[in-house]
């Protein structure tokens, strides 16, 4: 009896704990990316959001100009296929959307809060899903970023989330 109740209080405490926190399955999603500076001039980004259970991300960029970043590992790949370049950047922190989320604590119904290397995030879901997320950069921009059409657990080719020079581009490494 004793062995059952202190089961109970620890599967209650832990569903406490962590009740408050969102777990993130990889997904595909189309996105709206709306950056406002301080002036309140915007411009808005469209495109399309892939995560794998690595967490490794593309996001593949449709509008106003095409582009493609690959984040893997430590690595920040941006491909711009007008320009025909691609930029190679170490990153001293993973863009890790998972950690991220784990990290967060609910603040109203649907709606978190997470600070991840120094910056403070929002996050919206809605029905267990990733909705938006909204921050400022350093350069004290707002940007929103809205998720629509979320499928989870999508089926990812092996090298989907590697990125394939080209051997007309230029590679710039930062």
């Amino acid at each position: 009896m004793t062995k059952q109740l202190l089961f109970f209080i620890f599967i209650t405490i832990n569903n406490l704990l962590f009740a408050n926190t969102i777990n993130l399955k990889p997904f595909q999603a189309d996105f709206i990316q709306t950056i406002t500076n301080s002036s309140n001039k915007s411009i808005k980004y469209k495109g399309n959001i892939y995560l794998n259970k690595n967490n490794d991300i593309l996001w593949k960029y449709k509008t106003p100009t095409i582009k493609n970043i690959y984040i893997t590992e430590n690595t920040l790949i941006i491909e711009e296929p007008e320009l025909e370049q691609a930029i190679y950047t170490s990153l001293d922190n993973k863009l890790n959307l998972s950690l991220l989320l784990s990290n967060s604590k609910q603040i109203e119904d649907n709606k978190y809060s997470a600070t991840l290397y120094d910056t403070d995030y929002t996050i919206v879901l809605n029905e267990n899903k990733i909705r938006q997320i909204k921050y400022n950069d350093p350069l004290d921009n707002t940007i929103v970023i809205i998720f629509f059409s979320v499928k989870e657990n999508p089926i990812f080719s092996d090298n989907f989330f590697t990125f394939q020079e080209k051997p007309n581009y230029d590679i710039i490494i930062k």
